[in-house]
């Protein structure tokens, strides 16, 4: 069925062909198809897993920036599967950064490329979609051919082309996320122990001083208060009465007491 026909001559890549069809139809994309391109081909084979129809097969031709057929077959696949469906998440490296690349390849490895062939697909429900580029002469004869990542633009393979381009650098989409090798979580630090003091035999540890908040007053013992000196008395007629009671001394006991104690009694006698 022609939609309609095409009189433009803009060339337009893929992923920009796949936005011109039916919202409902690009979230089916099983496979897109360039021939002949000097850098972009001017027509793209677009084909979308159809539930409806008995092989599965629908292919849109994209021209010149608009759609020019629509058909329930095709010469690039007889069945479609739905685990061959792209997802349109998983497309981020477009035709003309594979066409760059491409080009690279040929030129460090001194290949005369005139014509590239594009084919983005995915084999298998667990397979990634990728690019196949073929490298061709003017002839129309294959030179070399690559496989280019359709998610992150790495080259998986280039076959025919075995020098890699020394400078050339393919920038990842920016809502790629830098693949970073897993790490494991860092250890914590583990302290030492403390080193300990060596033991030698025969000397004591010397023991920890322990300071007091202030100066304590020396402890005095306690004293018994002196007895006072025992004092002596003279009785009558100069007698010596000794030390007191306490003293423990008998009443005359000097010898000048005694004298005056018998000249006394003897007196009193008489």
């Amino acid at each position: 069925m022609a939609v309609s026909p095409c009189f433009a001559e803009e060339v337009v890549s893929a992923f920009q062909a796949v936005r011109l069809l039916p919202k409902q139809d690009a979230a089916r994309v099983v496979r897109v198809v360039g021939r002949d391109g000097a850098l972009q081909p001017d027509r793209w084979y677009v084909l979308v897993y159809d539930p409806a129809a008995e092989s599965g097969v629908r292919e849109y031709a994209v021209v010149g920036g608009e759609i020019g057929a629509v058909r329930e077959i095709s010469q690039f696949a007889t069945k479609l599967l739905p685990e061959q469906i792209l997802g349109q998440e998983t497309l981020r490296v477009d035709s003309d950064k594979v066409a760059r690349i491409a080009r690279a390849y040929a030129m460090c490895n001194d290949v005369p490329v005139r014509r590239l062939h594009f084919d983005l697909a995915k084999d298998g429900e667990r397979a990634v979609p990728v690019w196949l580029v073929a490298c061709m002469d003017e002839g129309g004869r294959k030179l070399g051919q690559l496989m280019v990542s359709a998610s992150g633009g790495s080259v998986l393979a280039h076959d025919g082309l075995p020098i890699v381009p020394a400078q050339m650098q393919v920038s990842t989409p920016r809502d790629v996320p830098p693949v970073i090798p897993e790490q494991r979580p860092a250890r914590p630090a583990v302290s030492a122990p403390l080193e300990a003091t060596p033991i030698i035999p025969g000397q004591r540890s010397p023991r920890p001083t322990v300071s007091t908040p202030f100066e304590e007053p020396p402890i005095i013992p306690a004293q018994r208060p002196s007895r006072p000196a025992p004092q002596r008395t003279v009785g009558v007629g100069g007698e010596d009465r000794g030390r007191s009671a306490g003293g423990g001394t008998r009443p005359g006991g000097s010898p000048i007491g005694r004298f005056f104690g018998r000249f006394l009694r003897n007196g009193r006698g008489g």
